[in-house]
């Protein structure tokens, strides 16, 4: 299949055209050669810069990279950092803070896993939550009482902790 540059005029074969979703033939308009002179010159130099300011660019950019951290290969490259990250000086300060700062979080989470594992606590996922949805979760509305928990689903769990403000811990 041929088609003819806009820009050069020359009839070329349509893999000299690159793809352009918008229009009916699927291929740009002005075949590579003329598209990648445009691009290097000073006018197509500002035209791109505008572009990569405008909020459609942003938008775009954002999909793609959730994109290939949803992809099989972003996990396991956000894996393999957080691996690296850890073992650093940095990274285990890290974690030693949060360990500290979150202490009572933490031992109230387990203490109700265990509850649950043991069979003191039914599963959330077999009850229904206040909006009447399957509950999949369970809140702590005070940490210091671990088994105090109401059993809500994701979406009330989110408004619950947007509602409550969240306590300084010390730096």
């Amino acid at each position: 299949m041929m088609k003819t540059c806009t820009k050069c005029g020359e009839t070329k074969p349509k893999n000299e055209f690159y793809r352009d979703r918008s229009k009916q033939d699927g291929k740009m308009s002005n075949c590579k050669a003329c598209h990648r002179k445009y691009t290097l010159s000073p006018a197509g130099r500002k035209s791109q810069k505008k572009y990569h300011q405008t909020k459609r660019f942003r938008k775009k950019q954002r999909r793609a990279g959730k994109r290939y951290r949803q992809s099989e290969h972003g996990r396991e490259v956000r894996a393999e950092y957080q691996v690296r990250y850890r073992q650093t000086k940095e990274g285990l300060e890290a974690d030693a803070r949060y360990y500290e700062t979150h202490k009572l979080e933490r031992l109230a989470r387990s203490t109700t896993n265990n509850a649950i594992r043991a069979g003191r606590l039914p599963s959330p996922r077999n009850l229904l939550c206040q909006c009447g949805k399957k509950a999949s979760e369970y809140h702590h509305t005070n940490y210091a009482i671990p088994l105090d928990v109401t059993a809500l689903c994701k979406s009330c769990h989110l408004e619950e902790h947007a509602s409550v403000e969240v306590p300084e811990y010390p730096a």
